[in-house]
C-alpha cells in the first residue's frame, strides 16, 4: 500500500509541472510520434502535444497506409505555431502533392517562428517530384535549411531573405535556373550564412538563343564549404548573362560567388569544371581564406594545381580517393607544389589502389621536397599497404622542412583517427 501511495505522489509530482515545463519534457522525445502518445497518459497530457514547439514527423514509424492519415491529423489538432520541423517520407508511393501540401501548411502556419527546417522526400521515379512551397521563403527566422530528396525548386521570390540563415544543405534536388537563384548564396540574401553542403544536385538553365529555348542541366555532385562570410564577387548582371556559356555554369556560379571560404570540400568532377572555367576569366578570384581543402576521387595534379595556386594561405591539404591517370604528374607536381607550401602544414593522402604507383611516389616526394613548414605527411593506402620499396623511396627523399613527421596507415578508418600509424 505504502509502495502505491509513493507511485501515485510521483505521478502527481509529474502531472502538476507547469506546462512550459511539460512542453520541454515532450519537445525532448524522439519524434512527434512520441509526444503524441503520451497523450493516453492521462487527461492532463491529452491535449499537450498540440503545443510542442517542435514537430519531427517520419512515414516509417507509422503502420503502413497511415502516415497520411497521422499528418492530416497533427494538421488539424496541432497549433502549427512550431520553431523546427522535421518531415521525413520514405515510401514512394506516397503522393507528392500531399507531401506539398503538409510543407506548405506548416511552413504558412509556422513562418514567423521556424529556424530549423529538414524535408527528406523519397526520389520519385518517372519525373515525378515535390515542389518546394513558395511559403518557405518566407521564414525571416530560419537558420537551418536541409532539403533532400526528391524536392525542386523553381519559384524563388525576387525579394527572397533569409537575415538569419547559419547553414543551407542541398542533397539530390532538382532546381530550375532563374535569375533569383544566381543570388540565393549572395551576402545580400544570406549575410549570416556559415556551412553549405551541395550534393547531387541538378540544375536546368534555360538559354535563348535567337527564338530557340535550349535547356540545358547540370549535376553538382559534391561542394560542402564552411565560411565566415559570403561575398558578391561578381554582380547579378554577370551571372544571369545568357550568351555567356560560362557564367551559366552551376559550379562556376556557386564556387566564384563564394570568396572568404574557410573550409573546402569538394568533388574532382566539379572541381575539373570550376578550374576549366575560371582559368578563362581575366579576373580570378582568390581564396585567401581558405585553411582546409579535401578533394575527392583526384585524378589529375596539373587539374589541382590552379585550385591551389588561387588558394596562398592553405594550411591543411586532403586528396580522397587520389589515383594520377597520366604518367607526367611529376612534372605537373613540381610546378604547382613550389607556390602554396609556404603555408602549408599537413597533408594527407588516401591512395585509391592497393599500392603507390611510381608516379604517386613522385608526386609524394615532391611535396616533401618543397614544403617548407611541413610538420605531418600522412599516407594511405585504403585497401592494401605500402611496399616496402616504395616507402624507402620516400623515406630517403631529403626534406624541406626539419619538422615534417611522416606517416603510414594501411586503411582509411586508421586516418579518420581510429588507429595510429607509424611515424618517420
Amino acid at each position: 500500500m505504502a509502495e502505491s501511495n509513493k507511485q501515485s505522489i510521483r505521478g502527481d509530482r509529474l502531472s502538476n509541472l507547469p506546462d512550459d515545463v511539460l512542453l520541454r519534457i515532450l519537445s525532448l522525445l524522439p519524434s512527434s510520434h512520441d509526444s503524441i502518445r503520451t497523450s493516453c497518459l492521462s487527461s492532463r497530457f491529452r491535449h499537450l502535444w498540440k503545443s510542442v514547439p517542435i514537430l519531427d514527423c517520419r512515414d516509417n514509424l507509422c503502420r503502413a497506409n497511415t502516415f497520411e492519415a497521422f499528418m492530416n491529423n497533427v494538421l488539424h489538432n496541432h497549433e502549427l505555431r512550431v520553431w523546427k520541423f522535421r518531415l521525413q517520407v520514405y515510401d514512394y508511393t506516397c503522393i507528392p502533392n500531399s507531401v506539398y501540401n503538409w510543407i506548405h501548411r506548416f511552413t504558412e502556419a509556422s513562418s514567423l517562428n521556424l529556424e530549423e527546417l529538414h524535408i527528406h522526400v523519397p526520389l520519385y521515379v518517372r519525373d515525378r517530384h515535390v515542389n518546394l512551397p513558395g511559403a518557405v521563403f518566407s521564414c525571416p527566422r530560419l537558420k537551418n535549411l536541409r532539403l533532400i530528396g526528391g524536392l525542386r525548386i523553381d519559384n524563388i521570390p525576387s525579394d527572397v531573405g533569409f537575415p538569419c540563415l547559419k547553414t543551407l544543405k542541398l542533397i539530390s534536388v532538382s532546381l530550375v535556373g532563374n535569375p533569383n537563384l544566381n543570388n540565393l548564396l549572395s551576402s545580400a540574401v544570406c549575410p549570416m550564412l556559415e556551412t553549405f553542403h551541395i550534393e547531387n544536385c541538378s540544375i536546368e538553365v534555360i538559354e535563348q538563343i535567337g527564338d530557340n529555348n535550349i535547356h540545358k542541366t547540370f549535376v553538382i555532385k559534391y561542394i560542402r564549404g564552411t565560411m565566415g562570410e559570403i561575398s558578391d564577387y561578381c554582380s547579378s548582371n554577370q551571372l544571369s548573362t545568357v550568351d555567356s556559356a560560362p557564367n551559366m555554369d552551376p559550379t562556376f556560379m556557386f564556387l566564384k560567388m563564394i570568396k572568404k571560404v574557410k573550409q573546402l570540400e569538394i568533388s574532382y568532377a566539379d572541381m575539373s569544371q570550376f578550374v576549366e572555367l575560371i582559368s578563362k576569366e581575366y579576373n580570378q578570384p582568390v581564396f585567401k581564406n581558405l585553411r582546409h581543402l579535401v578533394v575527392k576521387d583526384c585524378r589529375y595534379v596539373d587539374t589541382l594545381s590552379l585550385l591551389l595556386k588561387h588558394s596562398p594561405n592553405l594550411t591543411s591539404l586532403v586528396l580522397e580517393e587520389f589515383e594520377l591517370m597520366t604518367d607526367d604528374e611529376p612534372e605537373a607536381a613540381a610546378s604547382f607544389t613550389k607556390c602554396l607550401l609556404w603555408n602549408l602544414e599537413t597533408i594527407q593522402i588516401i591512395i585509391k589502389n592497393s599500392y603507390m604507383t611510381t608516379n604517386e611516389v613522385e608526386v609524394v616526394k615532391q611535396f616533401l621536397k618543397n614544403a617548407l613548414v611541413l610538420k605531418k605527411l600522412v599516407l594511405c593506402v585504403q585497401r592494401g599497404s605500402t611496399d616496402h620499396e616504395m616507402k624507402t623511396s620516400i623515406l630517403s627523399q631529403p626534406r624541406a622542412s626539419t619538422q615534417c613527421d611522416i606517416e603510414f596507415h594501411s586503411n582509411k578508418s586508421l586516418i579518420d583517427g581510429q588507429g595510429i600509424g607509424i611515424v618517420y
